[in-house]
């Protein structure tokens, strides 16, 4: 049941949609992770499922900086499960995505610029 909610609250968070995510969804991220290793764990594990095989760069760049603002604000832990993950994050700084017919390459720079800052 737990694992139901994570997900609606990762599919609220990283919505395909211009609107940036809710404040209080990464408040709630964070202090999930302050609930114990399997948390971090199972966060990390899914916001990165998420990503991984991910097309859309608004949902690249939202969920590059849920885990960069979860990562200053949780639990250690946290990090050192991310660390554990590096090379995934690592590939998103060279990550090329379609080019706008309004903004150009600008999406592709947040991604990039993104996975440099987590």
């Amino acid at each position: 049941m737990q694992q139901l909610k994570l997900r609606m609250k990762l599919s609220e968070a990283l919505a395909n949609t211009g609107d940036p995510t809710p404040g209080y969804l990464i408040e709630e991220f964070s202090a999930m992770t302050y609930e114990g290793t399997a948390e971090c764990v199972n966060l990390v594990d899914s916001l990165l499922k998420r990503l991984k095989n991910e097309r859309s760069g608004t949902v690249l760049y939202k969920g590059l900086r849920v885990i960069r603002l979860i990562a200053e604000k949780g639990h250690s832990t946290f990090r050192r499960e991310l660390l554990k993950n590096l090379s995934m994050l690592r590939d998103f700084t060279t990550w090329s995505g379609r080019s706008d017919p309004m903004h150009g390459d600008a999406l592709t720079q947040r991604v990039r610029e993104s996975a440099r800052a987590v």
